[in-house]
């Protein structure tokens, strides 16, 4: 269990409200590379980031959140004790793909925006550094819960839209599950924009969403509404995402993954077996379109 955030990655930390590097301030439980209790401060402004159970907080410097991210706050904060058991039935339909759209990642920096509880985040501990964002406080800390070993992975709490880190840094970014959940496009297209900022010249983000896929549009259901939890969601098209995020990546690569074929639930087939399934499908035109998720692959040029 990892209960600090580390030292070393305070570099890539800007203050929200100036956009100056953030700077080490009070300590009250720290060890040579992590602070488990504590502040990070503005040099400028002197606004205050505090630290508490190793969790870098920024949510007290952001504005406040509309009321429909709100109720996702709660809603997140009170499922995340089941939710990796709640989609563990997914997970060789959408894991594996996910990380292959991301490449090797072993020594590189990564963001990842609304990591959750961490179900991709565990996967990645090759990484140099890594810092994994997300409002719910309850999901972070069952992310550290997963966290060992020598790793340089940082918790932190905030909205991803309003969250920013210094420009040209991070190799890779990721972002599950994540984007049909921002409430309009203009606060999207933000996000896209805070992506590409801290991305290196040549880095990669890769994004899954919600796909509007075949037989939700056959059945009539609606593309945009909210969760009976409250949470909001979209529905993309493969077209729609591609033309939201070439608004601010030059090339945009999209596919569609975690496809559940007709009738197959009834077999009672291994989950690894039904993964393999999906990615047979992800190659045929036809069945790839009961995808539940979009992927998007892009670069910064």
């Amino acid at each position: 269990m990892r209960k600090y955030y580390p030292k070393q990655l305070v570099k890539p930390l800007v203050c929200l409200k100036d956009k100056q590097g953030l700077i080490i301030g009070n300590l009250e439980k720290a060890a040579d590379d992590g602070i488990t209790e504590g502040e990070l401060v503005c040099p400028v402004c002197h606004s205050r980031y505090p630290i508490r159970q190793g969790i870098l907080d920024f949510s007290n410097q952001q504005n406040e959140l509309p009321e429909e991210m709100r109720i996702e706050v709660a809603a997140r904060d009170q499922a995340a004790g089941g939710y990796d058991k709640k989609l563990a039935s997914r997970y060789y339909r959408e894991i594996p793909s996910t990380l292959k759209a991301l490449g090797d990642f072993r020594g590189q920096r990564i963001i990842e925006y609304g990591c959750g509880t961490g179900r991709l985040t565990a996967e990645l501990a090759g990484a140099e550094q890594f810092l994994a964002i997300d409002f719910s406080r309850a999901s972070l800390l069952k992310l550290q819960e997963k966290i060992s070993g020598p790793a340089a992975l940082g918790a932190a709490l905030g909205d991803i839209v309003q969250f920013k880190t210094a420009p040209d840094y991070f190799d890779l970014a990721l972002s599950a599950q994540v984007i049909e959940h921002i409430p309009d496009a203009a606060k999207r297209r933000e996000f896209f924009e805070n992506v590409r900022e801290t991305l290196k010249s040549g880095g990669k983000f890769v994004c899954t969403a919600y796909h509007y896929d075949y037989r939700r549009r056959r059945a009539g259901q609606p593309q945009e509404g909210f969760h009976p939890s409250g949470i909001f969601y979209h529905y993309f098209t493969g077209k729609e995402l591609k033309q939201e995020l070439s608004a601010v990546f030059p090339s945009v690569k999209i596919k569609l993954i975690d496809i559940s074929w007709p009738l197959v639930w009834r077999l009672g087939l291994p989950a690894r077996f039904e993964g393999s399934l999906s990615r047979l499908a992800e190659r045929l035109p036809g069945i790839r379109q009961l995808g539940h998720l979009v992927l998007a692959e892009v670069r910064k040029r």
